[in-house]
């Protein structure tokens, strides 16, 4: 790996249930709910005939169309049911893994999300490496969709970056 770009990233404190307190288990237990209930009646269309899609329900056209249309497909479903189903041991296995390599570039793009722990936990992510960088955005947790210039730009400047950094080792 020669550099790594995290797009509004969770940091993995974040499902971790040491570390929750009561209403954020409760925030958990009923996502988690809410998203099983999703996966089971998607497949009978019952989310959208209630219009409950799996993500954003305001984005810039034409973004809001594609969200509109996979949005209610069973597989969106089972994907966003599974990741909370398995993000404590996901948080886990990231915990437990082996430290990233000091010098490696990182890019942290956040959004505009301005609650407490989630600002520290993007502040944590921005402290990864001695080689890392935060970009603050006025987007939402979709900057990908909602301003995708800025992950492309930023795409390019690593590449630039590292085939600068290639050319003065050779």
């Amino acid at each position: 790996m020669a550099a790594l770009i995290l797009i509004d990233s969770v940091h993995e404190k974040r499902y971790l249930s040491n570390e929750w307190d009561e209403g954020r288990k409760n925030i958990h237990r009923k996502n988690l709910r809410l998203f099983r209930l999703g996966y089971i009646t998607s497949s009978l269309g019952i989310p959208r005939l209630l219009k409950q899609p799996v993500g954003r329900k305001s984005l810039p056209e034409p973004y809001q169309k594609l969200v509109n249309y996979i949005g209610y497909n069973p597989k969106t479903y089972e994907a966003v049911y599974k990741e909370f189903l398995y993000s404590e041991e996901s948080a886990i296995q990231l915990k437990d893994s082996k430290p990233l390599n000091k010098e490696l570039p990182i890019t942290v793009l956040s959004s505009n999300n301005n609650d407490a722990s989630w600002v520290e936990h993007q502040n944590i992510l921005s402290n990864l490496t001695n080689n890392t960088i935060q970009i603050k955005t006025d987007d939402g947790h979709s900057i990908h969709l909602e301003n995708p210039k800025i992950v492309i730009d930023t795409i390019k400047e690593i590449i630039s970056e590292l085939d600068k950094n290639k050319s003065l080792l050779n």
